[in-house]
Order: C-alpha cells, then sequence, then structure tokens
C-alpha cells in the first residue's frame, strides 16, 4: 500500500490558496508532487469548479452552475469526465511522484462519489509515495473512517502553516515516500 498523509483546512484556512501554496513549499523542498488540486472559475454570471493538473497544468471544468441555488436545492452539477481525468492523472503520476495530491476531500467523496474511487485506488497501490488528502479540518474524523488505512498517517498538517512547519510536514513525506 501507498503511505498516506493529510493536510486539513483550518477555520484561517483559503482553500485554493493554501493547496497551491502546499504544493509550492513541497516542489520548493525538493519533493516531485502529482495528482490535481481545485480552483475556482468564474465568468458569464457562471461560477465553476477546475481540476488542475499538478504535472503539466491540464484542467478539466468539474462544474458549475449558472443560477443561484433556490432554499434547499442545489444548482451545482459535476461532470463525469473531471472525475475520470483525476483518477487517470492520479494513475500517471504514482509511479513518478514523491506524494500525489487529492484536492479536494468533500462530502461527495465521503458519501462514495466523486474522487472516492481514485483516492481508494491510489492508496492501494504499492506505488513508493504518499497520498496526500486535503480536507476541511471539519471533516477530518470522517476523512480518516472513509479513507484510511489500518496505518497511522505519514504525516498531518493544519494549513496555513508557519514554513517550519511546512519544513517538518515535507521532511515527513519525503522520508515516507522512499
Amino acid at each position: 500500500m501507498a503511505r498516506w498523509a493529510v493536510a486539513t483546512f483550518g477555520r484561517q484556512a483559503n482553500r485554493r490558496t493554501d493547496a497551491a501554496g502546499l504544493v509550492s513549499a513541497l516542489e520548493a523542498r525538493g519533493l516531485r508532487v502529482g495528482g490535481f488540486r481545485q480552483e475556482a472559475a468564474t465568468g458569464d454570471d457562471a461560477k465553476a469548479e477546475v481540476l488542475v493538473r499538478i504535472q503539466g497544468g491540464d484542467r478539466a471544468l468539474l462544474g458549475g452552475t449558472r443560477s443561484p441555488a433556490t432554499e434547499g436545492s442545489c444548482t451545482f452539477g459535476f461532470r463525469d469526465e473531471a472525475f475520470e481525468a483525476g483518477r487517470r492523472w492520479l494513475r500517471e503520476d504514482l509511479p513518478r511522484s514523491g506524494v500525489v495530491v487529492v484536492h479536494d476531500v468533500s462530502k461527495l467523496e465521503l458519501k462514495g462519489a466523486g474522487h472516492a474511487p481514485a483516492i481508494t485506488e491510489a492508496i492501494a497501490t504499492q506505488a513508493p509515495c504518499v497520498v496526500l488528502l486535503l480536507a476541511s479540518g471539519e471533516r477530518l474524523a470522517q476523512v480518516l473512517e472513509r479513507f484510511a488505512p489500518d496505518d497511522a498517517p505519514a504525516s498531518w498538517v493544519e494549513l496555513p502553516a508557519p514554513p517550519e512547519e511546512m519544513d517538518r510536514f515535507a521532511a515527513e513525506l519525503a522520508a515516507a515516500a522512499r
């Protein structure tokens, strides 16, 4: 099994900015990082989420909405093609990365949908890398219950993190990826 780690978003976190900063910090410390992260995209009065592949910058529209939600409903729709792209990117990046990132583990994944199959598959591989799950700190217990194998995580950090915490986290991930 691949090793795994968790980065959670604290109350002061900006999920997209801190995820991008985490990837940059890991790369700056010499780790080859693969996988994907989410970005918000807006335009034409639409809200959209885009998956961005960390190695190469490929993009896939994850979903979006064109009208405001009415009370008790959600107008955000997801695209299966994006989840398939994310799964393919993880498969391709696992053998050539020290760390593969899955951003964002949300309610959808906790229900077994979205990126859940890709996460399960990535953790089950024999690749010498670390599968890094990014999720809300409020969902940490659920993420661990759903995806964590029996072994302890290679490391954990809460974002935003000071530089010394990022150094510790990167060092622990690098050691676990060998």
